[in-house]
């Protein structure tokens, strides 16, 4: 009877060994194992922040060049605005004449303004403190893109190939000058050209800056075709504007000159 009992201290007193030292075994075990999920964890973490301050540097940065390509942009419009009125200027050198310089606003396309026509565009852009009958110019890429009408206060872009886009241009070396007009299917001509100068397949039309929306010397296209029209001639022209991707423009609000 004295046996059973002592048997069973000396089992309990064995497992109770054993466990300490199963115990002291396993826990540096685990405490490796936490200690790995730790550093995993960590380093996960870590490579989550810099990942998002690379993606939000890179953001800042992108914001950053696209601000400078903007300037950039403006800069050499603005070169181009100076460059014409100089030459002007160099033509009336003895007189006193008052220069104006055009303004140029970096505008973004809203939307078409009707369905399946995309020629016709709203811009983001207030021309509420504007008269009604003040006509924009559009420049796209560096090219002469449309012009800009002011619909109660909504500013309506009228792209190269619009029936109601029509400004002044000079086409070729002899500066012919004619009239830009919409031909149907987003096609455009230079209209109205003095049938007696030599305008040939291949030249390149320009503004004109006469008529007080684009200042001159800003490329349009190059005349893919010539005819007879009412006494005059007429040039098929292909522009060199995108007008099927309107995302961004640079209006131009010419003033007056003296």
């Amino acid at each position: 009877m004295i046996k059973k009992p002592l048997l069973w201290l000396l089992f309990l007193a064995g497992v109770f060994i054993g466990s300490l030292k199963l115990s002291g075994e396993i826990h540096p075990r685990l405490l490796y194992l936490s200690d790995a999920i730790k550093v995993g964890f960590l380093n996960a973490s870590e490579g989550v922040i810099r990942h998002a301050r690379r993606h939000f540097d890179q953001v800042e940065e992108i914001k950053l060049l696209t601000k400078e390509l903007h300037d950039k942009e403006k800069l050499q419009m603005t070169v181009m605005a100076l460059d014409s009125e100089l030459k002007r200027l160099l033509r009336f050198l003895a007189s006193n004449l008052e220069v104006r310089y055009p303004d140029f606003k970096l505008v973004r396309t809203l939307s078409y303004a009707e369905i399946g026509d995309y020629h016709k565009v709203w811009l983001e852009h207030d021309l509420s403190l504007f008269p009604p009958e003040k006509i924009f110019g559009l420049i796209q890429n560096g090219f002469a893109a449309g012009i800009v009408t002011n619909h109660k206060g909504r500013a309506m872009g009228l792209l190269n190939g619009d029936e109601r886009c029509s400004y002044s241009v000079y086409v070729g070396e002899l500066k012919a000058p004619g009239i830009i007009k919409a031909l149907g299917e987003g096609r455009i001509v230079a209209d109205f050209i003095p049938s007696w100068l030599d305008v040939k397949e291949g030249d390149e039309v320009v503004t004109s800056g006469l008529d007080g929306i684009f200042f001159e010397n800003i490329k349009v296209g190059r005349v893919t075709s010539i005819r007879q029209s009412q006494g005059y001639l007429v040039a098929e022209i292909r522009p060199y504007a995108d007008s099927l991707h309107p995302r961004y423009f640079w209006l131009i609000d010419t003033p007056p000159q003296p």
